[in-house]
């Protein structure tokens, strides 16, 4: 009861949403929705009428009072103080020892490896060189027994399926949901594109019939804000990033920057308001391929971050990131370095602004992860500001990820440090 939307997925495509628990359901439609709101109001009579009229606010007080938190138990989202203790008790759901967040700082900042890093950029972290199983697959299949296995939710920002309607590997929600099950956690993801959209709900279909609502998918995009906003390009490169927009619409843009003279106008959410209209009280894995606007995305969550209620955020570092590195890769090629001034957001201030709220990150690699943050940071790691020189490429494109150090994430990074 959450959210009502239109099952048809002619709805999903035309963008027509119903924003819940609000005290009223407030509708947003575009032009060409008549059909879908002959299909929505259907579906409202003959699955929701009841609690739409009767008891929908009832049920809204029942849901918040009953969100999974960490442990299971019920959170108080105004004592900030009761989230964090909760957070810190979290292995009680995980059958692991505990380990304290002190001694996983220590081991952290003794296990820089830069120049490892460096040494194996193109076969092991290099997205493009290793795309078939990536650093995220090999993170996610060697310390899968460390997530919670009652009450995971997870969030897949850019969960689209490209290559076929069966091709689910750029789905992350289905693997989670595959080896977790649903019975007591949750996946969402979403995808703002309604092409791509239709293949991805195919993929769910396909992949985890007859629990295809297993996952809840949303035909959404993602900002540090809740409204409509412009998607600019197509398939697997369509962003948010206003600097890719922009040089699109130059009167005679690049070969790299065609893509972007189209946009279309999408739903976006920020990521704090739309878990509190879901009653999520916190997320394990926020998962974001933005083309680019993933550390926007970030910045959506900035009050959940804050509470500590999200464990691990997994982004992508890529030519799209900021105009500077757009540039290094695509108009002109000329490298941009930290010893004069490179543009935000880029991995430095992306690991500072993590720090700070003491997420720790990870460079994923095929064979291992690389610490990144703090004293383990080194100028040359910021790849694409110099994408032709490190990679013989325009194409710059990696992973990071943050993980919290409290709770069962101080044992996933201590676990990370302990391998080889």
């Amino acid at each position: 009861f959450g959210t009502i939307y239109p099952l048809h997925p002619y709805c999903h495509a035309m963008q027509c949403h119903a924003v819940p628990c609000s005290g009223r359901l407030s509708f947003q439609w575009p032009a060409g929705c008549k059909r879908c709101a002959v299909l929505l109001a259907l579906n409202i009579v003959a699955l929701n009428i009841v609690v739409i009229v009767f008891q929908r606010p009832f049920l809204c007080q029942q849901l918040s009072a009953k969100s999974p938190g960490w442990t299971g138990r019920t959170i108080n989202r105004t004592n900030p103080v009761s989230r964090v203790s909760q957070l810190e008790n979290v292995s009680d759901t995980v059958t692991v020892r505990s380990v304290n967040p002190v001694d996983s700082e220590k081991r952290y900042f003794q296990s820089c490896l830069p120049q490892y890093f460096l040494d194996h950029l193109t076969k092991e972290f290099y997205n493009l060189a290793v795309r078939r199983r990536d650093g995220l697959d090999v993170f996610l299949e060697t310390y899968i027994s460390l997530w919670p296995t009652d009450g995971l939710v997870m969030f897949d920002i850019g969960a689209g399926c490209y290559a076929s309607g069966s091709d689910s590997d750029s789905t992350l929600a289905i693997k989670f949901a595959k080896h977790f099950g649903c019975a007591k956690n949750r996946f969402f993801a979403f995808e703002p594109q309604p092409d791509v959209f239709m293949k991805t709900m195919q993929c769910l279909n396909k992949e985890l019939f007859p629990d295809r609502f297993c996952v809840a998918l949303e035909n959404a995009a993602f900002s540090n804000v809740t409204s409509r906003l412009q998607l600019a390009g197509k398939a697997n490169v369509a962003s948010l990033t206003g600097h890719l927009a922009e040089s699109g619409h130059k009167k005679h843009p690049a070969k790299a920057d065609r893509p972007y003279a189209e946009s279309m106008q999408v739903m976006a959410w920020d990521v704090a308001t739309y878990a509190r209209l879901h009653n999520l009280a916190k997320i394990d894995l926020l998962k974001i391929d933005t083309e680019g606007h993933d550390f926007t995305v970030v910045q959506g969550a900035l009050s959940m971050l804050r509470a500590k209620e999200i464990m691990v955020v997994v982004m992508e570092v890529s030519d799209k990131m900021n105009p500077d590195f757009w540039g290094a890769s695509y108009q002109g090629g000329k490298p941009v370095f930290h010893s004069k001034h490179i543009a935000e957001p880029n991995v430095k201030s992306v690991w500072q602004f993590m720090l700070n709220l003491n997420y720790f990150g990870f460079w994923l690699g095929t064979k291992r992860l690389v610490p990144l943050s703090g004293a383990c940071w080194d100028d040359r790691m910021e790849i694409c500001g110099d994408p032709h020189g490190y990679l013989n490429s325009g194409i710059c494109w990696f992973d990071i990820i943050f993980i919290l150090n409290q709770g069962y994430g101080a044992k996933m990074i201590n676990e990370i440090l302990n391998s080889k």
